[in-house]
């Protein structure tokens, strides 16, 4: 009797080996398929530089002025160039880092697009806002910055720095996609009676 326990335990397991290898679907098993059709997935970027319009190098300074007196004016020029593939809004604000407060309110500021006004006014005062669209690639601004001939003789031989800040935020609503840089400038006038 003992050999016959394991001669008809090794049968079953063998038929039950049998049929599992055999048995392709049951009720227990599950299928699932998903099919996406047109799922892209897109990295998008914000970028933009301040370029130099004679010879489009990076600029980081805009003013650099010594000896400026009543009545003298300098002008620079900025291009802003788009290097993305998104479309932006941006603007231009003013703030004073050192020097002289009154010095820089003093200071006047008129700022041209295609020989166009934008701004005519106090350096301080001054806030621009404008956009490139995806296809736009650049926008050129021309900076005339003078001091006025009434200026009293109190802002001689005094400084202004200043930062202008460049910022982006992308044209898409809702987007956080944002850059900015920074233009520096130093004015230091001269003497005069």
């Amino acid at each position: 009797m003992k050999n016959e326990r394991p001669s008809w335990f090794k049968l079953i397991f063998f038929g039950l080996m049998v049929l599992l290898a055999t048995a392709r679907f049951t009720d227990a098993d599950f299928l699932d398929r998903e099919d996406i059709f047109d799922n892209v997935f897109q990295a998008l970027t914000l970028d933009f530089s301040n370029l130099n319009t004679a010879n489009l190098t990076e600029k980081s300074l805009l003013f650099n002025i010594f000896g400026l007196q009543p009545s003298g004016f300098t002008l620079e020029s900025v291009r802003i160039k788009q290097q993305a593939e998104l479309g932006f809004t941006y603007q231009v604000v003013v703030e004073q880092t050192i020097g002289n407060p009154a010095l820089c309110q003093a200071l006047q500021l008129r700022v041209m697009r295609d020989w166009q006004v934008l701004y005519e006014g106090s350096l301080m005062g001054f806030n621009y806002s404008s956009s490139l669209a995806s296809d736009d690639t650049w926008q050129d601004l021309v900076f005339m910055l003078s001091l006025p001939a009434q200026a009293p003789p109190d802002l001689a031989n005094q400084t202004c720095g200043f930062n202008m800040y460049v910022t982006t935020l992308s044209g898409e609503q809702g987007s956080p996609f944002t850059d900015q840089e920074v233009l520096t400038s130093q004015v230091q006038t001269g003497s005069w009676l």
